[in-house]
């Protein structure tokens, strides 16, 4: 009696050849809008960060009695690796002193002070923004920097406020850059912005980017924000963001 043929199993040489072409023309074509996904996250975390520091900063205001502003910053070349994530804190003003000092000096260090999602940063739009949403000015590392650094300021009685903000240094976000988070020289400065406005003036308008993406472009950074960049209206009478493109 014969003993049933056996089937060969497994595959060819050529089939898993096909099999891996196959795999790498899919990766190819996903891999591209996992990464838009991932950023449309970082986008939106960012946008959602910034609201609830304005909420709280408002909260504050009207607590308190006295003018608060949410500050942002890019952090201090410290690390080396260039541009730092952008950070948002909240701050207070000395009535007296007609200061500001982030709220955290009343806590531990700077924990109340939080890096902003991903590589995704917020620029002020008064100021640079002077016609046809053209960036004026922004083609260098340093004038980026300036770009994000800003204060959103809120009066006593919740109201966003156009205010001159000078920040207290002594604060540890601002110490040496072997331990602070950001450069104290970037902030209190008093130059004019192209349209004559105070660079230290609070905004009530601000865009959303990728810093990243933006030091890349290089000299076209400011096309690249205007393109890419986010706008975001803030509602001078809750502090409320109004995303749009």
């Amino acid at each position: 009696m014969k003993s049933p043929t056996k089937q060969k199993t497994g595959f060819t040489l050529v089939e898993l050849m096909v099999v891996i072409a196959l795999i790498a023309l899919l990766a190819g074509a996903t891999i591209p809008s996992m990464i838009s996904v991932f950023t449309a996250g970082a986008d939106s975390q960012a946008v959602n960060l910034l609201s609830a520091q304005l909420t709280a900063a408002r909260a504050l205001a009207m607590r308190e009695g006295k003018y608060a502003a949410v500050h942002v910053q890019m952090g201090s070349k410290y690390d080396g690796t260039g541009l730092n994530k952008c950070y948002v804190g909240i701050m207070l003003e000395d009535p007296v002193l007609h200061v500001f000092r982030p709220i955290s000096g009343y806590l531990n260090g700077y924990s109340e002070i939080y890096p902003v999602p991903g590589t995704m940063a917020f620029g002020q739009i008064d100021g640079y923004v002077t016609d046809a949403n053209a960036y004026t000015g922004i083609t260098d590392e340093a004038s980026l920097r300036a770009f994000a650094t800003f204060d959103i300021v809120f009066s006593p009685s919740g109201a966003l406020a156009l205010r001159k903000v000078t920040i207290d240094t002594s604060h540890d976000a601002f110490k040496d850059t072997d331990v602070g988070i950001w450069n104290p020289t970037e902030v209190n400065v008093t130059t004019t912005e192209g349209d004559g406005r105070p660079s230290n003036l609070s905004v009530k308008a601000v865009t959303v980017f990728d810093s990243q993406k933006a030091v890349l472009s290089g000299a076209k950074m400011n096309d690249y924000i205007d393109k890419e960049g986010q706008f975001l209206p803030i509602n001078v009478h809750t502090g409320l963001l109004h995303p749009r493109r």
